[in-house]
Protein backbone atom coordinates (compact mmCIF):
# COMPACT_ATOMS: atom_id res chain seq x y z
CA UNK A 1 0.00 0.00 0.00
CA UNK A 2 0.71 3.43 -0.72
CA UNK A 3 1.51 6.00 2.29
CA UNK A 4 0.71 9.81 1.44
CA UNK A 5 2.97 12.18 3.30
CA UNK A 6 1.05 15.71 3.75
CA UNK A 7 3.55 18.55 2.77
CA UNK A 8 2.58 21.86 4.50
CA UNK A 9 2.14 25.12 2.58
CA UNK A 10 6.13 26.27 4.39
CA UNK A 11 7.80 23.37 3.22
CA UNK A 12 6.84 23.30 -0.76
CA UNK A 13 7.95 27.33 -0.28
CA UNK A 14 11.43 26.33 1.44
CA UNK A 15 12.08 23.57 -1.14
CA UNK A 16 10.88 26.08 -4.17
CA UNK A 17 13.14 28.89 -2.93
CA UNK A 18 16.06 26.08 -2.71
CA UNK A 19 15.52 25.36 -6.23
CA UNK A 20 15.61 28.18 -7.47
CA UNK A 21 18.57 29.30 -5.92
CA UNK A 22 20.41 25.89 -6.96
CA UNK A 23 19.34 26.71 -10.86
CA UNK A 24 20.87 30.38 -10.57
CA UNK A 25 24.02 29.26 -9.13
CA UNK A 26 24.53 26.66 -11.92
CA UNK A 27 24.24 29.08 -14.43
CA UNK A 28 27.37 30.01 -15.90
CA UNK A 29 27.42 33.19 -17.08
CA UNK A 30 27.31 32.97 -21.41
CA UNK A 31 30.77 32.57 -23.26
CA UNK A 32 30.98 35.48 -26.23
CA UNK A 33 29.51 34.83 -28.92
CA UNK A 34 29.12 35.90 -33.05
CA UNK A 35 26.22 36.01 -34.66
CA UNK A 36 24.63 36.66 -38.09
CA UNK A 37 27.76 36.56 -40.07
CA UNK A 38 27.30 37.27 -43.82
CA UNK A 39 29.57 38.75 -46.51
CA UNK A 40 28.94 39.55 -50.87
CA UNK A 41 29.62 37.76 -53.53
CA UNK A 42 31.68 40.06 -55.51
CA UNK A 43 32.25 40.67 -59.21
CA UNK A 44 35.16 37.93 -61.16
CA UNK A 45 38.20 40.39 -60.76
CA UNK A 46 37.47 42.02 -57.52
CA UNK A 47 39.71 40.05 -54.80
CA UNK A 48 38.85 42.35 -51.60
CA UNK A 49 35.05 41.82 -49.48
CA UNK A 50 33.76 43.17 -46.55
CA UNK A 51 32.19 40.95 -43.52
CA UNK A 52 30.20 41.60 -41.45
CA UNK A 53 28.71 39.94 -37.99
CA UNK A 54 27.45 40.69 -34.51
CA UNK A 55 29.56 39.98 -31.54
CA UNK A 56 27.63 39.41 -27.98
CA UNK A 57 30.29 40.04 -25.09
CA UNK A 58 31.19 37.40 -22.50
CA UNK A 59 31.02 36.74 -19.13
CA UNK A 60 34.10 39.81 -19.08
CA UNK A 61 34.84 42.21 -21.14
CA UNK A 62 37.56 41.33 -24.53
CA UNK A 63 39.12 42.68 -26.97
CA UNK A 64 39.14 41.51 -30.94
CA UNK A 65 42.85 41.71 -32.11
CA UNK A 66 42.66 40.12 -35.62
CA UNK A 67 41.50 37.89 -38.09
CA UNK A 68 41.96 35.48 -40.11
CA UNK A 69 41.02 33.40 -43.77
CA UNK A 70 42.59 30.90 -45.37
CA UNK A 71 41.48 32.54 -48.79
CA UNK A 72 43.01 35.89 -48.35
CA UNK A 73 46.23 36.61 -47.51
CA UNK A 74 45.28 39.22 -45.02
CA UNK A 75 42.45 40.65 -43.11
CA UNK A 76 41.60 43.80 -41.57
CA UNK A 77 39.55 45.21 -38.78
CA UNK A 78 38.14 48.73 -40.59
CA UNK A 79 35.80 51.70 -39.80
CA UNK A 80 33.96 54.34 -41.59
CA UNK A 81 35.01 58.03 -40.28
CA UNK A 82 33.26 61.25 -41.44
CA UNK A 83 35.42 63.98 -41.52
CA UNK A 84 33.43 67.33 -42.52
CA UNK A 85 31.44 66.19 -45.65
CA UNK A 86 33.98 62.97 -46.91
CA UNK A 87 33.22 59.54 -45.24
CA UNK A 88 36.39 57.53 -44.91
CA UNK A 89 37.04 53.89 -44.33
CA UNK A 90 40.54 53.53 -42.04
CA UNK A 91 42.35 50.20 -40.68
CA UNK A 92 41.49 50.16 -36.38
CA UNK A 93 44.82 50.23 -34.36
CA UNK A 94 44.59 48.60 -30.91
CA UNK A 95 41.91 46.00 -31.73
CA UNK A 96 37.71 46.29 -30.85
CA UNK A 97 36.69 46.44 -27.49
CA UNK A 98 33.73 43.88 -27.03
CA UNK A 99 32.27 45.13 -23.41
CA UNK A 100 30.52 42.30 -21.36
CA UNK A 101 27.38 40.56 -22.02
CA UNK A 102 26.89 44.06 -24.59
CA UNK A 103 26.07 43.76 -28.88
CA UNK A 104 29.09 45.18 -31.01
CA UNK A 105 27.59 45.09 -34.68
CA UNK A 106 30.36 44.99 -37.27
CA UNK A 107 27.90 46.37 -40.34
CA UNK A 108 28.03 48.50 -42.85
CA UNK A 109 28.79 52.23 -42.30
CA UNK A 110 30.84 51.05 -39.23
CA UNK A 111 33.01 48.65 -38.15
CA UNK A 112 33.74 45.94 -40.12
CA UNK A 113 36.59 43.34 -41.44
CA UNK A 114 37.69 43.86 -44.75
CA UNK A 115 39.74 40.59 -46.78
CA UNK A 116 42.36 41.62 -49.01
CA UNK A 117 43.91 39.20 -51.67
CA UNK A 118 41.22 36.83 -51.86
CA UNK A 119 42.15 33.60 -53.81
CA UNK A 120 39.13 34.27 -56.22
CA UNK A 121 35.99 35.65 -56.37
CA UNK A 122 33.19 35.16 -53.21
CA UNK A 123 30.24 33.45 -55.01
CA UNK A 124 26.45 33.36 -53.52
CA UNK A 125 25.81 30.36 -51.67
CA UNK A 126 29.85 29.85 -50.76
CA UNK A 127 30.88 29.66 -47.08
CA UNK A 128 33.59 31.96 -46.02
CA UNK A 129 35.74 30.63 -43.44
CA UNK A 130 36.85 33.12 -40.70
CA UNK A 131 38.78 32.81 -37.81
CA UNK A 132 38.58 35.87 -35.42
CA UNK A 133 41.03 36.28 -32.74
CA UNK A 134 40.21 37.76 -29.08
CA UNK A 135 42.42 38.46 -26.17
CA UNK A 136 40.75 36.64 -23.61
CA UNK A 137 38.55 34.05 -25.89
CA UNK A 138 41.27 33.27 -28.00
CA UNK A 139 40.32 31.78 -31.62
CA UNK A 140 37.06 31.30 -32.51
CA UNK A 141 35.97 30.03 -35.81
CA UNK A 142 33.17 31.12 -38.16
CA UNK A 143 31.55 30.51 -40.88
CA UNK A 144 30.34 33.59 -43.08
CA UNK A 145 27.51 32.85 -45.49
CA UNK A 146 28.21 34.44 -49.11
CA UNK A 147 24.63 36.24 -50.14
CA UNK A 148 24.65 37.70 -53.40
CA UNK A 149 26.09 41.13 -54.22
CA UNK A 150 22.73 42.74 -54.26
CA UNK A 151 22.01 41.75 -50.65
CA UNK A 152 20.41 44.28 -48.49
CA UNK A 153 20.83 43.35 -43.88
CA UNK A 154 18.34 43.33 -42.42
CA UNK A 155 18.17 46.61 -40.11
Amino acid sequence: MRQVHAVSRREVMVLAAALVTVAACDQAPAALAVEQPWTRATPGPVRTGGVFLVLHGGPEDDVLTGAECPRAARVELHEHVRTGDTVMMQAVTGGLPVPAGQAVPLAPGGYHLMVFGLDGPLVAGEVLPLTLIFAKAGRVAVAVPVKPADFKPPR
